[in-house]
């Protein structure tokens, strides 16, 4: 009897195939999702100022904090109000609370976060600066205008979001009517708004498995040297899967006029560790799109 037995006391197996009416699988399916979903802070349309936003200018005391790479500054996306969130959203375990979270990604320089050499183009950044930053930093004169984007308040709101049916234990016993419920509770989280969000399970478009993606950025392995070493990595690989975490998701939005691809989204990741320490800089970021 596995994990999951043990604590609902009946095979998830049994539980299944216990009768072939189509209600007997909803228990499964609830029990899954109370034990995989994960806090979140969605972060919607705000109807005041804020100090959370898309685009605009963001926040800081010196023209130096904005971050550049080889080819230029890069494109301001995202301000996270730490403190903003703690008060609308509640406080959620080894995030700040308070700080100002910025994002940076420059979406020209064709960089997806798919190959382990990524990181070190410096296409993205994320930083937290001091919370009395109050001054909008000048727009560089160098800065790309068509990656000037626009200004979007936002609050957050708390909720609770699922991972992937691929990423779960005790998914892979499910039925196809088991299995479109679970998807569909993920769905509806999202319903009516574009998927920008903080901490929580992503919203993924194309790959199910980001966090083994992220160990993988991490090891230096392309996919081909991950295919050709599958069976010895696998294990090791497993370990690591659990320190990854996702920090951010960034969606298309036609209000801020983002555009990532066709219709996709940003996510960034970042190690547990390294997020209780605040070294931000070592996010990976993946783009998806259709």
């Amino acid at each position: 009897m596995g994990w999951f037995d043990r604590i609902f006391g009946q095979s998830i197996t049994q539980r299944t195939r216990a009768g072939g009416e189509a209600t007997l699988g909803d228990p499964t399916v609830e029990a899954l999702i109370a034990l995989s979903k994960q806090p979140t802070a969605f972060l919607r349309p705000s109807n005041g100022t804020t100090r959370t936003y898309l685009g605009g200018m963001p926040l800081g005391a010196s023209q130096d904090e904005w971050p550049r790479n080889a080819s230029g500054p890069l494109p301001f996306l995202l301000q996270v109000d730490l403190q903003e969130v703690g008060e609308a959203a509640g406080s959620f375990t080894d995030l700040p609370r308070e700080g100002l979270l910025q994002f940076f990604y420059d979406p020209g320089s064709s960089v997806w976060g798919l190959y382990p050499g990524d990181h070190s183009v410096g296409a993205w950044r994320v930083q937290l600066v001091p919370a009395d930053a109050l001054a909008p930093l000048e727009e560089p004169d160098d800065l790309n205008p068509e990656y000037i984007f626009r200004r979007r308040y936002l609050r957050a709101h708390r909720g609770d979001t699922v991972p992937p049916l691929e990423s779960v234990a005790g998914g892979e016993v499910l039925d196809d009517m088991q299995v479109d419920r679970y998807r569909q509770s993920r769905d509806n989280a999202y319903k009516g708004h574009p998927h920008h969000q903080l901490l929580g399970a992503p919203n993924e478009i194309q790959d199910p498995q980001q966090a083994l993606h992220c160990v993988k950025m991490a090891w230096g392995l392309s996919d081909e040297d991950y295919m050709r070493r599958k069976q010895d990595l696998d294990p090791l690989l497993q370990e690591e899967v659990g320190k990854w975490r996702l920090l951010a998701q960034i969606d298309t939005d036609d209000e801020a006029q983002m555009m990532w691809g066709d219709s996709g989204q940003l996510f960034f990741w970042i190690r547990s560790d390294d997020l209780v320490r605040g070294r931000f800089e070592r996010c990976w970021m993946i783009m998806e799109c259709y």
